[in-house]
């Protein structure tokens, strides 16, 4: 059980819980990552309105310029991407032309689920796919497009 509230009060209101579903309530699934470079798979979940869980993910790592990005139309290209997920969030979101943008160059081999915040004012509603893409070479090395039933009341 978990206590909630002031310590002074010390009440027990609700199980605890490590698990990714319950922390965050209902998932709704987006589809699975297609496999285009660099062994890119997973499968992607909206997490509330403005997060997306990927479990599973695989990425072999070591492209120059790779990122977590989406994009509302379109596909996965240089001229589509409307966010950039930093992956590890750590409390900075970046325009697509910033120079400093934390690379994924480490490998994912599936065991931990990684979690994207997306930037203030955009929700998950409000993007068509995400993908793990390379701006220097303009690479698309594994997408998900989501469902065109996909709205914002799903979440």
């Amino acid at each position: 059980k978990r206590i909630c509230g002031s310590l002074s009060a010390r009440t027990i209101c609700c199980p605890a819980s490590n698990d990714v579903e319950g922390k965050a309530g209902k998932l709704t699934r987006l589809g699975n990552f297609s496999t285009l470079a660099y062994d890119v798979s997973g499968e992607a979940f909206a997490l509330g309105l403005n997060r997306i869980l990927i479990k599973n993910f695989i990425y072999k790592g070591g492209a120059p310029a790779a990122y977590f990005v989406g994009g509302a139309l379109g596909k996965p290209d240089n001229e589509n991407v409307d966010v950039v997920l930093p992956y590890p969030y750590k409390g900075r979101h970046y325009s697509y032309e910033d120079d400093d943008i934390p690379a994924l160059t480490q490998e994912f081999t599936g065991q931990e689920d990684i979690i994207l915040s997306l930037p203030p004012g955009t929700s998950v509603a409000q993007l068509g796919w995400i993908a793990v893409h390379c701006r220097e070479y303009n690479v698309d090395f594994g997408h998900v497009i989501f469902p065109s039933s996909f709205s914002h009341k799903n979440l």
